[in-house]
């Protein structure tokens, strides 16, 4: 475009994202004429002036669906001035216009291709889920029914049976797997389902001291010192209590395992500013040593687990709950010290 007009300094501007393109060096003497004329461009109008063996062209890039930017040019001359700039200028200017048009189209076309595809395999993928969670859930039906049964008569024969100290051994381990079997399945049938929420106005400090209250009461939390540092001003919440509840339970019984009955647990309270949207935000911090990051990019991967007895459910179901809500969990981990847990939940008031 310089060279077919001819001109000394030439420079397209396409907005702050996009930056600017620049031929040559721009005169300093005319860099106020020039800025009042690139002015005038991003305004929408063709501007020129002539002066002191310049003349000078400014012109917005415009196409179908608004303005690109605006381009300069500066073309010195000795006597008079090129008669046909004018004109070059314009094809020049309706040139890049349009080549900027098709440019940003096939860009706007890439990127809704891109979206198509992931919107495709996450659809593939929703569907591959479902099946799972059908063939799961069937199973785990199929399955609870004889375990109950199995229990029973086992609980039965305990009673009604006179027997040696071994049977009445083997018999209350049967009762006591076939316990810890129900307990995996209802685990797995509560991930599988999707829980209807039913909402109401939450107090978050309040029902974080009724649960701690409840865990207190447990012999396993004696040694653990809880320090609660809540946000006084917080406002009451949507939410459905019981299935939050549940997640604070999780977390902070996943807490007291980590630190083995000892050590200090810090519950704050707060809002926080996310992405221009308000939370109320809930942290859980331990003293329990870190997540291995080996593998805390599992840790809400549904049966995924690091204890013995463990379902890999809990944190997998709480982060689904959250998740329902419109909130998240995030984790800061320290490894050698301990980690924290933070719950956010989208700030939704009654009649909002």
């Amino acid at each position: 475009a310089s060279r077919a007009l001819g001109a000394s300094f030439l420079r397209i501007s396409l907005g702050p994202k996009s930056g600017r393109y620049t031929y040559g060096e721009e005169p300093s003497a005319l860099q106020d004429i020039l800025a009042s004329l690139e002015a005038e461009a991003r305004r929408g109008t063709t501007v020129s002036w002539e002066g002191e063996g310049y003349l000078l062209l400014s012109a917005p890039l415009l196409s179908r669906e608004g303005r690109y930017g605006t381009i300069l040019a500066v073309l010195p001359y000795e006597a008079d001035p090129p008669q046909d700039a004018g004109e070059m200028f314009s094809a020049i200017v309706s040139y890049l216009a349009s080549g900027l048009e098709n440019l940003l189209l096939r860009v706007r076309l890439s990127e809704v291709m891109a979206e198509l595809s992931e919107a495709e395999r996450t659809l593939i993928e929703q569907e591959k889920l479902k099946g799972l969670r059908d063939a799961l859930a069937y199973l785990a039906h199929e399955i609870r029914n004889p375990l109950a049964g199995i229990g029973g008569l086992a609980k039965r024969l305990q009673k009604a049976c006179q027997m040696g100290q071994k049977e009445h051994r083997y018999l209350g381990l049967i009762v006591r797997e076939v316990e810890r079997l129900e307990r995996t399945l209802a685990d797995v049938l509560d991930y599988l389902k999707d829980p209807i929420c039913c909402y109401e106005s939450c107090e978050i400090n309040s029902w974080l001291d009724e649960t701690i209250y409840l865990l207190s009461a447990d012999p396993s939390w004696r040694s653990i010192e809880v320090v609660r540092n809540y946000s006084r001003d917080l406002p009451p919440i949507l939410c459905d209590r019981r299935q939050i509840r549940q997640v604070f339970l999780n977390i902070m019984v996943n807490a007291c395992e980590a630190m083995k009955g000892v050590g200090t647990m810090k519950v704050r309270t707060r809002m926080e500013l996310v992405k221009e949207r308000t939370y109320v935000a809930v942290s859980f911090e331990d003293t329990g040593g870190g997540i291995d990051p080996a593998v805390i990019d599992n840790i809400f991967n549904p049966f995924f687990t690091t204890k013995e007895n463990g379902t890999g459910l809990g944190l997998a179901i709480s982060n689904k709950i959250v998740t329902n809500h419109g909130g998240m969990i995030e984790i800061e981990n320290v490894p050698g010290k301990g980690a924290i847990f933070t719950v956010y939940l989208p700030l939704r008031r009654a009649g909002l």
